[in-house]
C-alpha cells in the first residue's frame, strides 16, 4: 500500500483487511510449495540479521553433505555452495519466484530446501517449517555491517563515518529482528532453533551436531569435524585468494572474510558508546547482557 493510500484508507479498514490479506498470501505460498512438491515441514529457513554467519553455516552444511554423500573432493568453493543452496527465501518463494532446485543431498538431512533470509519471523509462512535463527551480539554486528555495507562497496564508501553511526542507523531494525524470534521462542509455537554466532564460531562442530539432532538425523562426528576444517576462516581466505570474493556484491579488491572475531567492537566503541547502545536497546526491552560480547 502506497503512503498516499495510507492517508486515504481509514486505519480501521486497514486493520480489518490485514488478516485476510496475510491469509490469502499464506494460501498462495502453500499452493506454490505444493506445485514444487515441497513439504512445508521439510523446509528449513536459515535466518540471521545479516553479517552473522549465514554463509559460514551454509559452507559447513555443504561440506558436511558432500562428505556424507561421498562426493567431496576437498573444501567446497563458493560456486558449489551457492549451487547446492541457491534460494533466498523471499526471492524464491514470495517475490519474483526465482526458485531453483537445490542439492538432492539435502534429503540426507530430511529437507526439501534450505533457504536463507535476513528478516523478522514471517507468519504464517514459516509456521510448520524448521526455522534456524542465528544472531550476533549487536556491537560486533554494527562493526561488520559498517565494513561490508559501507566500506566494501564502492558506491557507499565514505557515506557513513564509523560503526557507531551504523548503530544509530540500524539499531531499531536489529532490535525488531531479534525481538521477533525471542517472542516466537517464548511462545513455543514454532519449530525454531536459536543459536548464537559466537557459539557457531567458537564451537562449530558442537553447533553442527546440535543442528543435526534438531533435524532428527544422526551426526557422523568424524565428518562434522572435517567439514569444520573445510569451512574454517583460513580455508575461506585461501578460497578467496584463489577465486576472488565469496560475495560478489562487494568491491572485487575486498574480501568477504575480513575478521569475524568476537569482541572486535572494543576497537570502535567507547565506554560512552556502549552505554548508549545499552540504553537504546533497553527501550525495546533488550538487555545488552543477553549477548556474548567477548570470546
Amino acid at each position: 500500500m502506497s503512503p498516499n493510500a495510507r492517508q486515504i484508507v481509514p486505519r480501521r479498514f486497514v486493520q480489518l483487511v490485514k488478516p485476510w490479506y496475510h491469509s490469502a498470501r499464506g494460501l498462495r505460498y502453500s499452493l506454490f510449495l505444493n506445485s514444487l512438491k515441497i513439504d512445508k515441514s521439510r523446509m528449513m529457513i536459515l535466518t540471521t540479521p545479516g553479517r552473522s554467519g549465514t554463509k559460514y553455516m551454509k559452507f559447513l552444511l555443504a561440506n558436511y553433505l558432500k562428505l556424507l554423500s561421498g562426493t567431496s573432493d576437498g573444501p567446497v568453493d563458493a560456486n558449489t555452495m551457492y549451487a547446492m543452496f541457491p534460494n533466498t527465501w523471499n526471492q524464491a518463494y514470495i517475490g519474483r519466484r526465482t526458485y531453483e532446485k537445490p542439492s538432492p543431498e539435502l534429503d540426507l538431512l530430511g529437507l526439501d530446501d534450505l533457504a536463507d533470509i535476513h528478516s523478522p519471523y514471517q507468519s504464517p509462512y514459516w509456521d510448520g517449517s524448521k526455522v534456524l535463527h542465528i544472531y550476533r551480539n549487536p556491537l560486533d554486528y554494527f562493526v561488520s555491517h559498517y565494513f561490508f555495507t559501507y566500506e566494501y562497496r564502492a558506491s557507499r564508501a565514505g557515506t557513513v563515518a564509523d560503526p557507531v553511526e551504523v548503530m544509530g542507523l540500524h539499531l531499531e531494525s536489529y532490535a525488531a529482528n531479534y525481538l521477533s524470534y525471542r517472542r516466537i521462542a517464548q511462545s513455543g509455537r514454532a519449530n525454531l532453533l536459536r543459536l548464537t554466532y559466537e557459539d557457531l564460531i567458537t564451537y562449530p562442530e558442537a553447533t553442527v551436531r546440535i543442528i543435526l539432532g534438531w533435524l532428527g538425523v544422526e551426526a557422523d562426528t568424524r565428518l562434522v569435524e572435517l567439514a569444520a576444517q573445510y569451512s574454517s576462516r583460513e580455508t575461506m581466505r585461501e578460497i578467496e585468494e584463489r577465486d576472488g570474493p565469496i560475495d560478489t556484491i562487494i568491491d572485487p579488491d575486498r574480501k568477504f572474510v575480513r575478521d569475524g572475531s568476537i569482541g572486535q567492537w572494543k576497537n570502535y566503541f567507547s565506554a560512552d558508546n556502549v552505554e548508549l547502545a545499552r540504553k537504546e536497546l533497553g527501550r525495546f526491552g533488550i538487555n545488552l547482557d543477553e549477548f556474548t560480547l567477548e570470546a
